[in-house]
């Protein structure tokens, strides 16, 4: 799904934001369990405030984080080897 939505050749932090929102909606439907943990999330906020610098859909920028560092390092292998 990253490969849909993201230019695996960079990092997350790099990519477009408006790619990320849709990414995140898009995984909050093919996997509506995120969408739970956001909610959740959410209620959780209203207790303890300390989590509000955490995003909703973190498990799914999680996963993406991971994936992107990724590629990005192999894209960027691949190019030092041309």
């Amino acid at each position: 799904m990253c490969q849909k939505y993201f230019n695996v050749k960079v990092a997350f932090h790099e990519q477009d934001p408006e790619a990320i929102t849709n990414y995140c909606l898009a995984v909050s439907l093919v996997h509506p369990w995120l969408l739970h943990i956001s909610m959740n999330m959410h209620k959780a906020k209203d207790r303890h405030p300390e989590l509000a610098r955490y995003a909703s859909f973190w498990p799914a920028e999680d996963f993406a984080r991971m994936y992107l560092k990724n590629s990005a390092a192999q894209a960027r292998r691949k190019e030092r080897e041309r």
